[in-house]
């Protein structure tokens, strides 16, 4: 089962709660927070791992450091508690996104759609995603990231990053039917699309579970949560 949780940012942490909660990101995290040169950007990295320590004890009752985090031959990580846990996070505009499962891979993706949908990217796209997204010109932004995202948490399911390149692939839309091929081969991966408010697409992947969610968190209850085991 892959579980998805949402956090709507619809007010950013205060400073104090910023510097309070900094200390209970990963280890990586904590040192990538004083790269950002935009503080709003520091903030929903942070929160990705914050909504994660929540997911953990929501999903799995964990109260856990998330120094437990350890990466794969890709970087990938995962977390190392008495069950390997897959996760993954993402982030766009006022969405933090993150989804669970206890030992199949996973992978999320969220953009929002205040940006316009890029033709210049759809050079990497195979010609059926082309053929769908320029099927309706009115919705295209909206098409565009429907298959951005579903090609995003496929490579990050997969775990390969950047190995895997997005014109290796092809994703396939029928209605809800969604799958995704290689080499002229169906893959096992399973999808899941969710409208995150009027503006938000986020994708799930993984390969073979089913899903469910989304569960949205609010951000006063993140942080009436993390005062908890401060």
């Amino acid at each position: 089962m892959v579980t998805t949780y949402c956090l709507e940012l619809t007010r950013y942490l205060t400073e104090a709660e910023y510097e309070s909660f900094k200390s209970l990101a990963g280890p990586l995290k904590q040192k990538r927070l004083p790269q950002y040169e935009k503080y709003q950007d520091a903030q929903r990295s942070l929160c990705g791992d914050l909504l994660l320590l929540y997911i953990l004890n929501d999903k799995f009752g964990l109260k856990t450091s998330l120094a437990s985090i350890r990466n794969g031959s890709y970087g990938k990580p995962c977390i190392q508690s008495p069950i390997t846990i897959e996760y993954n996070l993402s982030h766009s505009g006022s969405w933090v996104v993150g989804c669970v499962s206890n030992g199949a891979p996973v992978g999320i993706d969220v953009e929002t759609l205040s940006r316009k949908g890029s033709r210049r990217v759809m050079q990497y796209f195979s010609d059926e995603e082309k053929i769908y997204i320029t099927a309706r010109p009115e919705c295209f932004d909206q098409r565009f990231y429907q298959i951005w995202t579903l090609k995003e948490c496929y490579v990050k399911a997969a775990g390969t990053g950047l190995n895997t390149l997005l014109n290796s692939f092809s994703i396939s839309i029928r209605e809800t039917d969604i799958r995704v091929f290689a080499n002229g081969n169906r893959m096992k991966h399973r999808f899941q699309q969710y409208m995150l408010g009027k503006s938000a697409i986020c994708s799930v992947c993984s390969a073979g579970c089913t899903f469910q969610g989304p569960v949205h968190v609010d951000i006063q209850h993140l942080v009436d949560f993390l005062q908890t085991i401060r």
